[in-house]
């Protein structure tokens, strides 16, 4: 899992640029959930708007079936927890985007190493947050994405 953090953390810095827009980084850090297992995950946060950009990932799933997998979520207040959230891609399908946008988002469509899959995603978050989400991002907005229940319902 080190290797992966430092791969993820330099993927970070390199790719988005936030710390511009006057969000502080956590840097990355180890995390474990009874669900989701152990995955590493960073967070921005804005500190006068309270704008929340968390990224997930998942370099060893503890699903044999499952891939792994880098999920971006946006909060919109991180001192309330019942404020908003969405995943980048619940957001993108929300706005009617074409598949091949979800698509760069997922790993599997990079090639290359892990630090260029992880690097190409992360390029792809970074267009997005500076056109799609601009607004959001800088926190004059925000955009209500249903959350898909899927079969709990």
């Amino acid at each position: 899992m080190d290797q992966h953090m430092s791969v993820l953390d330099r993927a970070i810095r390199s790719c988005l640029n936030l710390g511009a827009a006057g969000f502080a980084y956590s840097g990355v850090r180890e995390a474990e959930s009874a669900a989701l297992g152990k995955y590493l995950e960073a967070e921005f946060t804005h500190p006068a708007t309270h704008r929340q950009v968390t990224i997930a990932y998942f370099p060893e799933p503890t699903d044999p079936r499952a891939n792994e997998t880098l999920c971006v979520h946006v909060r919109r207040d991180a001192t309330n927890p019942y404020s908003g959230t969405f995943i980048i891609e619940r957001f993108l399908e929300h706005k009617g985007c074409e598949s091949a946008a979800l698509h760069a988002l997922d790993l599997r469509a990079h090639s290359g190493s892990v630090a260029e899959r992880v690097m190409g995603v992360l390029l792809e978050v970074a267009r997005i947050f500076e056109g799609d989400l601009r607004d959001v991002i800088a926190g004059t907005q925000w955009v209500d994405v249903p959350f898909d229940w899927g079969d709990y319902k």
